[in-house]
């Protein structure tokens, strides 16, 4: 509003007290031509952009090539189109604080398919290794998960951002149609679409679980086809 902004500045290594900027950064001189650099200190560091295709043609063949590849703070931008197959579901981001979201930012418009079923157990995206806010998963569809838990995403001690994105028709045999939470995740799920997704234990959209604490926020949890829309347990809870 007015000029202002309200983004990540995009620091090149905060953990170790180094707080240049990428090139890529809304602060960066490059991106502010009317007022120039904002902050104190300059940029110091490059930020690679991966693109993906879903016919693989990209830069590298899938996603979870691209993340594979990934260096700290990388955005992989997948072009519009449906992901099917082999690392374009199951999609593991390995504990690395990177962005993967959808060039338009129109999620209707790029679609991963799990291809999910009571034969072929698959889900969307698992979050297991520690990421945190840092690693982002914006804009996308996820649907046709299948699968024990989270049949869109798993987040297992693990709290990363979940950003404008739609979970469709995913199912869960015991807990998450959508999204499940399990042993201390604590993710950001904000402007999401979650409709039409079930569980057969807990959970239709999103579960809650052993102490996990997700942050839900300007999202629609609906129709769900069986279960809660939200269930906590084991000292759990979600705000």
């Amino acid at each position: 509003v007015n000029g202002n902004i309200s983004a990540d500045p995009l620091f090149c290594d905060p953990v170790n007290d180094d707080y240049h900027i990428f090139n890529t950064s809304p602060c960066a001189p490059d991106q502010q031509p009317t007022c120039g650099l904002i902050g104190a200190l300059g940029v110091a560091c490059n930020q690679t952009i991966f693109h993906v295709q879903p016919n693989g043609q990209g830069d590298y063949a899938t996603i979870q090539a691209a993340i594979d590849a990934a260096p700290v703070s990388a955005i992989i931008e997948l072009a519009d189109g449906i992901y099917t197959g082999n690392g374009n579901r199951d999609i593991d981001f390995h504990g690395k604080a990177i962005r993967v979201r959808s060039q338009s930012g129109n999620p209707a418009a790029c679609i991963v398919d799990c291809e999910g079923s009571a034969a072929y157990e698959h889900r969307g995206f698992r979050f297991t290794s520690g990421e945190g806010a840092s690693s982002i998963l914006e804009g996308v569809t996820i649907r046709n998960g299948h699968i024990r838990d989270g049949g869109g995403i798993y987040c297992y001690s693990s709290s990363p951002t979940i950003l404008g994105c739609v979970l469709f028709h995913n199912e869960a045999t015991q807990y998450g149609g959508a999204i499940s939470c399990e042993n201390g995740a604590s993710p950001l799920i904000s402007g999401c679409t979650i409709t039409e997704n079930g569980a057969s234990e807990g959970g239709g959209g999103i579960e809650c679980y052993d102490s996990s604490s997700p942050q839900i926020e300007n999202t629609i949890i609906s129709f769900s086809m069986a279960q809660e829309a939200v269930h906590c347990a084991a000292s759990s809870s979600a705000t």
